[in-house]
């Protein structure tokens, strides 16, 4: 009998704990409901009514752009560029050491793209260039070490001299009045451009990544247009900056000549 009551009071405890944890349970989860139901409230009345109005006030702004790209003339660009790096390696240091051979000349590459000539406001004359360039750069050492008569010219880094980039430039127009300008025009034209590196380092520039990703260069030039049926280049860009990083000064210096021709002439 007494062995009943124990057992019978037993599992009483048992079923009451039970009940305790479950309801515990649940109201733990009421409550993590409820704050998640007020965390996403708060967001909702503090970022949701901003970014509603700011994604209808840009819908409306982009409704309103007009990409007219009638009045537009797409070219097919094509030629050679001739490069050089001037090189000053400065204090830089490895525990490498490369025999210098001096290219103080300008290389031949090639550099082919599309251009898209228009006038802005139907008044401004501009161009907008894309290209891809492989450069053989000269490489001009400013400074070189030696050891005569036991070593000849020796340098702790070592410049790479085969670039492939992809260029963008944005160039303004300007019209020469020489000869019969209905058939024949001169342009100069003058912009920023924007070399990004496409090509990799070899494995002693990787080591501290010398080679910056980006070029930023001046582009200037000038161009003969006959009568539409081609036009003539010969532009120059300058960098304005070293295209390694620090203690490494390079400046990368190219010639860019060829011919332009409309797309809509050949397709």
């Amino acid at each position: 009998m007494n062995s009943r009551i124990v057992a019978l009071v037993f599992i009483l405890i048992s079923t009451a704990s039970t009940l305790q944890a479950q309801s515990s349970t649940e109201a733990t989860k009421d409550s993590s409901l409820n704050a998640l139901r007020k965390a996403n409230l708060f967001v909702q009345n503090k970022l949701g009514v901003p970014l509603k109005k700011f994604s209808k006030q840009l819908t409306q702004s982009l409704g309103k752009v007009n990409f007219d790209l009638t009045n537009k003339d797409v070219y097919l660009i094509g030629g050679m560029n001739f490069a050089k790096q001037n090189i000053r390696s400065g204090n830089f240091s490895s525990p490498f050491v490369y025999s210098v051979e001096q290219k103080n000349v300008f290389k031949a590459g090639f550099m082919g793209g599309l251009r898209m000539d228009g006038k802005y406001k139907s008044k401004y004359p501009y161009a907008l260039e894309l290209t891809l360039n492989k450069y053989a750069t000269g490489t001009n050492y400013k400074e070189i070490n030696t050891l005569s008569p036991f070593i000849g010219g020796f340098s702790n880094f070592k410049a790479e001299d085969q670039l492939f980039t992809l260029s963008v430039s944005a160039l303004y127009k300007k019209l020469i009045p020489v000869m019969d300008t209905t058939k024949f025009k001169f342009y100069f034209v003058a912009g920023p451009s924007l070399d990004v590196r496409m090509s990799g380092q070899s494995l002693d520039n990787q080591v501290r990544d010398n080679y910056s990703k980006l070029f930023l260069r001046a582009h200037l030039g000038l161009e003969f247009n006959n009568n539409d049926y081609y036009t003539l280049f010969f532009h120059y860009k300058q960098g304005l900056h070293s295209i390694t990083k620090s203690p490494i000064q390079t400046g990368l210096n190219s010639f860019n000549m060829g011919m332009m021709i409309k797309a809509s002439d050949l397709f």
